[in-house]
C-alpha cells in the first residue's frame, strides 16, 4: 500500500479490510479519486459517509508524508478489531451453549 499512489492504494486497502461499511467507503472514495474528485471533495461527499477519524487519518497521512505508513496502521488496527470481535463472539457461544 505504502509505494502505491492514493487511488489504487486506497483500493487495494479496501481489498484487504474485512468485509463491511469501511472496506464499501474507501472503494467508494478511490473510485472518485480515480475520476479526479479532490481529496477533500471526495472525503466530504454523502455517498462516501467517511468516519470523521478516519478524514483526520488522511488528512495527517497527508501533511505528514506518511499517507501509506497511516494507512497500513489503520488496517493492522481494523484488521485486528475484526479478529477480537470474531474472538469474543466465540467465546459468548462457547459459555451459553
Amino acid at each position: 500500500i505504502a509505494k502505491l499512489p492514493l487511488a489504487a492504494g486506497l483500493r487495494a486497502l479496501s481489498q484487504d479490510l474485512p468485509k463491511g461499511n469501511a472496506a464499501r467507503t474507501i472503494e467508494c472514495l478511490a473510485a472518485k479519486l480515480e475520476r479526479g474528485v479532490p481529496l477533500d471533495q471526495a472525503a466530504a461527499a454523502p455517498d462516501v459517509r467517511l468516519p470523521p477519524y478516519l478524514c483526520g487519518l488522511l488528512a495527517c497521512g497527508l501533511r505528514s508524508n506518511n499517507l501509506g505508513i497511516v494507512l497500513e496502521q489503520f488496517l493492522r488496527h481494523e484488521r485486528l478489531r475484526d479478529d477480537l470481535r470474531r474472538v469474543v463472539i466465540r467465546r459468548a457461544l462457547l459459555e451459553a451453549g
